[in-house]
């Protein structure tokens, strides 16, 4: 089986790669900023920043707004015999049909101000389930479509709490989790998330082994980089790396671009998985840049 995301249409697709049919096509339904992740074997806040006019310090609050999952990457991985399906929730809608617009356009809404710089999805919102674009999270879902593990604002807040979080994309899609690889490591399985839109290049680490209880590991954030589109690891010479195209120049316009490799963990030597686990250390984080000539 092939799954896909629809993601304009936040619907995951299924196909059957035998027979070479689509067999189903499930939405994927809303996320409620109001309250805390549904789902989660341990409740996650669910709070935003929808404003990119901050009075002072940025904060994530409950607001009365819903957001279309609309994921980008996907990957499969098995737990138990189970197929579990990893999705970077950016969030894309169908703009070049004007179906996009600040709230405080649309009358009917009824909102002004700071709660009315929101961008929304015009065909889907009506006054009191106002919608907007993408779930600024990562989930985890079962193969009929249903949330497992959804990260909540883990990723905005821990952008925040490094001071790489961008407020001009608040009222837009937040931090926009674009692409998602998946790793073993001793046993273990991480996620890591690309963010496209923080300040300088950030890949978010969970431990995603039990998919219900995933956990937030890490943010590897490297300066001079910009936009992460693409993730990919691999092993070469007993060590795990991680490779990550860079997109755009934005806030660093020398070194924006290019590919970045990051050293992991060596294999197989079990002495290093202590530090690892300790809050995943990356072994003290190698990185390796190429940029484009």
């Amino acid at each position: 089986m092939a799954y896909v995301t629809l993601q304009e249409h936040n619907a995951l697709a299924t196909l059957d790669l035998t027979t070479r049919q689509f067999t189903s096509i499930v939405g994927l339904g809303l996320k409620d900023y109001s309250r805390t992740a549904n789902g989660n074997a341990i409740p996650i806040s669910n709070a935003i920043d929808a404003t990119d006019r901050p009075t002072g310090t940025i904060a994530l609050t409950s607001v009365n707004l819903r957001g279309a999952y609309q994921p980008d990457a996907i990957v499969s991985y098995e737990v138990g015999g189970r197929t579990f399906l990893v999705m970077a929730n950016e969030g894309d809608a169908q703009e070049n049909d004007g179906d996009v617009a600040r709230a405080s356009t649309i009358a009917s809404l009824g909102l002004t101000g700071d709660a009315g710089r929101i961008n929304v999805i015009k065909d889907l919102s009506t006054p009191g389930n106002v919608v907007t674009m993408g779930g600024r999270s990562f989930s985890i879902r079962d193969t009929a479509g249903n949330i497992v593990y959804d990260s909540g604002n883990i990723l905005e807040a821990e952008a925040i709490a490094r001071g790489i979080y961008d407020d001009n994309r608040s009222d837009d899609k937040g931090v926009e989790p674009e692409g998602v690889v998946l790793q073993a490591i001793n046993g273990r399985t991480y996620a890591f998330v690309g963010l496209e839109r923080t300040t300088e290049g950030a890949v978010a680490v969970f431990d995603i082994t039990d998919p219900a209880r995933a956990s937030f590991v890490d943010m590897i954030v490297t300066v001079g980089t910009d936009r992460p589109e693409g993730l990919t690891t691999f092993v070469k010479d007993n060590m795990i790396y991680l490779a990550v195209a860079n997109e755009g120049l934005g806030n660093a316009a020398a070194t924006g671009m290019g590919t970045v490799l990051y050293t992991l963990a060596p294999v197989p030597e079990p002495e290093t998985w202590a530090m690892l686990l300790g809050g995943l250390g990356l072994l003290g984080l190698r990185a390796r840049r190429r940029k484009p000539d």
